[in-house]
């Protein structure tokens, strides 16, 4: 049970942006050349609309910064941006989660390398020509940072799991402060390498997996671009290989799996071009 909850957590979180820009008319339609384009109103119109769907108290508690990511987030679809955001406030309310993740809450974990916020290559001169596509004929550049978890890092003793969940939101959190994010989005590496199946189970029980679906699933504006799962247990990969036979192309092609120095390879290929791996990741 734990490792299928786990897999379709994975599955589920790959999934949440895929109605993006396709539902709502609050933009103007424009007519040129046969086809019909979506023309954006100005981002401060769109979160002065969004905010009215709220509350007075709902709107008060949230900043214009959270609510332009929600709207970059979701390719400026007012209407599915409101509900990324509804289900924020919902979630870290009812969990009683700040708003805004301080330092403080996750210092005595922030040192245990289980987490780590990739950048691209700070020298242009090792940035390599992406293969990643926008939605049209041209590139991207792919995701703008990579978050890697490194579960062998994952110790209940040194703190509960929820303590690791909420620095998770905390890494994503300052991930999205930057345009770049907002707009691109991250690549994901699941690092099972020295983790014992036996021990993953013992890791995790189903309210953590809940717990970890409801507060970033639908609930945070961060798009998933790829899923890496790196040297995961056989029960993992067996799993996840089964359920993204039934998915859509678009969702199955987000997850992949890296398993010895071919699949490492692999992944280097995939994400060198927008971030720049440790050399023991490719």
């Amino acid at each position: 049970p734990i490792v299928m909850a786990w897999t379709l957590n994975v599955v589920n979180a790959a999934k949440t942006d895929l109605n993006a820009g396709n539902e709502g008319d609050q933009d103007k339609l424009n007519v040129a050349g046969g086809k019909v384009q979506i023309v954006p109103q100005s981002e401060d119109r769109e979160v002065e609309l969004l905010r009215q769907s709220f509350t007075q108290e709902d709107a008060e508690l949230l900043t214009d910064d959270f609510l332009i990511k929600c709207l970059r987030y979701q390719d400026g679809n007012r209407y599915i941006a409101e509900k990324t955001a509804k289900n924020f406030l919902r979630y870290r309310i009812e969990s009683r989660w700040p708003l805004r993740i301080p330092q403080s809450d996750v210092k005595g974990v922030l040192q245990t390398g289980l987490h780590w916020l990739l950048w691209p290559p700070a020298m242009p001169e090792l940035q390599q020509s992406s293969h990643w596509k926008d939605g049209t004929d041209g590139t991207d550049g792919g995701p703008a940072a990579c978050l890697v978890f490194n579960m062998a890092k994952l110790d209940p003793k040194l703190a509960e799991v929820e303590v690791y969940q909420k620095l998770s939101l905390f890494m994503m959190e300052c991930a999205t402060d930057h345009p770049e994010v907002q707009h691109r989005g991250v690549a994901l590496i699941i690092n099972f390498r020295q983790v014992q199946f036996a021990n993953f189970q013992s890791l995790l029980s189903i309210e953590d997996i809940k717990r970890g679906m409801r507060c970033c699933v639908g609930s945070f504006p961060c798009r998933l671009r790829r899923i890496w799962l790196v040297g995961a247990p056989m029960p993992v990969r067996l799993l996840t290989s089964t359920v993204s036979q039934f998915l859509n192309p678009k969702v199955r092609k987000r997850i992949r799996i890296a398993h010895g120095q071919s699949g490492l390879k692999d992944m280097a290929k995939d994400l060198t071009p927008c971030v720049q791996l440790p050399e023991h990741l490719g």
